[in-house]
């Protein structure tokens, strides 16, 4: 399992993703070409499609949502989209179009849904913190049950509008868990810090 976020250059959590890294060669596209699924959250649809590798020849990652009733989203999977599988804490009737699956959980957290990888025979996990760290908030305990690896934060070149405390919780996190081996990089005009647990 691993994750990953950006940030903007005054600390701030952002939704955005530094300029190519979602084209062929891109480190997004790549990360998820490396991935069996990428975890998002169904806050991060309205203003991003479900992502998708760019890398030639490429399995697309299965998705999986999370989504607390009643924020289940919906969803338009074109024909050459992976599965999705939405994750919600509710019975609902989302999961009856082609491709999409619904799990009912009781709690949504990280072992959970690995777990439920794990049935599937899927391997590697991405989690994709676009969306607001308040819909992690549970998920991201599993950083300190030693269910995360790896985890990459792109620093973007911009300035966030807010400065939310959100993204000091995550960086806490990633210290309580025993970081180690932090290597950055310079991908464009950003940089990326990749680092293990």
């Amino acid at each position: 399992m691993n994750y990953r976020y950006s940030l903007t250059i005054n600390g701030g959590l952002s939704d955005d993703l530094g300029e190519d890294s979602t084209e062929a060669g891109g480190y997004y596209s790549r990360l998820l070409q490396e991935h069996d699924a990428v975890i998002l959250s169904s806050k991060s649809l309205p203003k991003h499609p479900l992502p998708e590798s760019k890398e030639p020849n490429s399995n697309q990652p299965l998705r999986l949502i999370l989504a607390k009733h009643p924020e289940i989203p919906h969803i338009t999977l074109q024909e050459t989209a992976s599965k999705v599988i939405i994750f919600t804490d509710q019975e609902t009737d989302k999961g009856s179009e082609q491709g999409i699956e619904t799990v009912v959980l009781d709690k949504i957290n990280l072992r959970t849904i690995l777990e439920h990888c794990k049935r599937q025979g899927l391997c590697s996990v991405l989690l994709d913190l676009r969306g607001g760290f308040g819909d992690f908030e549970d998920i991201l305990k599993g950083v300190e049950e030693n269910l995360v690896q790896k985890f990459v934060v792109e620093v973007l070149p911009i300035w966030g509008e807010n400065k939310e405390d959100a993204s000091l919780e995550a960086i806490k996190i990633s210290q309580r868990a025993g970081l180690k081996n932090l290597e950055p990089k310079t991908k464009g005009k950003s940089v990326l810090l990749e680092g293990y647990f």
